[in-house]
């Protein structure tokens, strides 16, 4: 079911634009053969894309939710747990791959979502909801609801620095998926860790150690207040709450920032950056591609022009090892809370350079060490 679900979600990523590019030396029909590569490659995709979220359709039961192989295969948490987060996943994947408000499947799985969200929420504690389970609910209602060309007009301001629409609601959502939306992120600040970073809330008990480790997990497991995991999912539904009128202060976003860079290992392999193109001599201006280049910020700094980087990764917790699953997380965060920052106009030109510092170094730790194999 993992398996399964994880492939329609990626499937579902943005695909990056250098992923589409042509080589500068390229010839005319060296050209057109690349074009046409890359329409039937868009076309393979969007087949993927259309029989991956016909599949996760095809699996919502009469409730609304959604009834996945594998799903009562065992494991820690009992699956009253995580019904509710599959199912929020499931209307995020199909929202992201085409499926509209109207549609009856997602009309089905709203109702679903907004059931039991009002049935987990007793006063400030949700018994089994999880950071997971309600981060996606977020996920999935501002795909649905929301377009990218509402959250530009959202996020534009009068020469006073105020919203030009409505404060309260931005992006238009329906009133209830607004209150639901700012109700969820509230918990979530509520429940953050003196760090800043954020762990398990609700039933887990945030915060306190259990006789024998976290719970779900291996005696003596690491145990705290906070994880990468855990954080970069909040971090996400922040992020889609911020660009539609969630109000997060300045001081909150520094200290989330701060805690993730301290996050990351001290050290680690100077690494030479691989960028796209790669310039064949040092650039010291605008090169004949239309690329701009920049200079090497210290002598001794660079190799043909390109900066050389230390590979440092990301734990799950501050004493666990490093890997590439949180590396990736973490770099996620940064650029998440380098985002927010930007939006919020908080962003100093000093946290700007620790934060691309941060961003670099953690791709130099993936290019170092991640392979597909």
């Amino acid at each position: 079911m993992a398996r399964h679900i994880l492939f329609v979600v990626l499937l579902l990523l943005p695909w990056s634009a250098a992923a589409f590019g042509e080589d500068v030396g390229q010839t005319v029909d060296d050209k057109v053969k690349q074009r046409k590569a890359d329409m039937l490659f868009r076309l393979r995709v969007k087949r993927a894309i259309g029989k991956g979220t016909h599949w996760v359709a095809a699996c919502q039961q009469k409730d609304g939710s959604f009834k996945l192989e594998g799903q009562n295969a065992g494991g820690p948490f009992p699956q009253s747990r995580h019904g509710f987060g599959v199912a929020a996943l499931c209307t995020y994947t199909l929202a992201d791959g085409g499926y509209d408000a109207e549609h009856p499947v997602i009309k089905k799985a709203v109702a679903y979502l907004r059931k039991h969200y009002k049935s987990y929420f007793k006063g400030d504690h949700w018994p089994q909801a999880s950071a997971y389970s309600l981060s996606l609910m977020v996920l999935a209602l501002h795909t649905l609801y929301v377009k990218p060309a509402t959250v530009e007009r959202a996020n534009e301001r009068d020469r006073y620095g105020a919203r030009k629409v409505d404060k309260r609601n931005p992006c238009g959502y329906p009133k209830w998926a607004r209150q639901a939306i700012d109700r969820i992120l509230d918990w979530f600040m509520r429940n953050q860790a003196e760090t800043g970073l954020f762990r398990y809330p609700g039933g887990f008990n945030m915060g306190t150690r259990p006789p024998g480790g976290m719970p779900g997990g291996p005696p003596n497991s690491h145990y705290g207040d906070e994880d990468l995991s855990n954080t970069q999912y909040v971090l996400l539904a922040l992020w889609a709450g911020t660009r539609c009128g969630y109000d997060l202060k300045a001081q909150q976003l520094e200290k989330i920032a701060n805690r993730l860079l301290a996050y990351q290992e001290k050290l680690g392999e100077r690494v030479l950056r691989v960028e796209d193109p790669k310039p064949e001599t040092k650039p010291t201006k605008k090169g004949k591609d239309g690329h701009e280049y920049a200079k090497p910020s210290a002598p001794g700094d660079t190799d043909d022009g390109r900066p050389r980087d230390r590979a440092r990764g990301f734990p799950y917790t501050r004493k666990a090892e490093i890997t590439g699953s949180m590396t990736t997380a973490g770099l996620s965060s940064l650029v998440i809370v380098k985002a927010m920052m930007r939006e919020r106009g908080c962003l100093s030109p000093e946290m700007t350079k620790k934060l691309d510092k941060g961003i670099w170094d953690a791709i130099a730790w993936l290019q170092v060490n991640y392979s597909i194999e």
